[in-house]
């Protein structure tokens, strides 16, 4: 009994020996069917990351589009405001020249009225 059990448990780590060494010498290649989805795994992969890279690049072309769009708006905004400024400065100056206008018509009227008066009053001293 005790020579079955050594010569069983002596064959059986003769077999796992040689067996791991069979392991060793000969890898293992992948068959056809997981090489294909392997690629077609890889393929999917770079699909999505063209997809994002795609989305990413639209992403950021519109968002120069809006910022140009906003400068652009921007730049009228300014130019409006500048065109109201100036009106408006404009706008004061004539005011102000036409308040002149009227203080010297109101002056040059007095001093017609003075000068009617002096003459009828010379008139009337000859």
């Amino acid at each position: 009994m005790k020579f079955k059990l050594i010569s069983l448990m002596l064959v059986f780590s003769i077999l796992y020996v040689f067996s791991y060494q069979l392991y060793g010498q000969q890898p293992q290649s992948p068959e056809k069917s997981e090489l294909v989805r392997a690629d077609s795994l890889k393929q999917a992969e770079q699909q999505l990351e063209n997809a994002q890279k795609e989305k990413d690049a639209a992403t950021i072309d519109y968002a120069k589009y809006k910022s140009r769009e906003a400068k652009e708006t921007a730049k009228e905004a300014q130019r409006v405001e500048g065109d109201a400024s100036k009106s408006a400065k404009e706008a004061q100056k004539a005011l102000r020249t036409e308040k002149k206008a009227q203080k010297a018509r109101v002056k040059a009227n007095k001093q017609a009225e003075k000068a009617t008066d002096a003459k009828e009053k010379s008139d009337q001293n000859f």
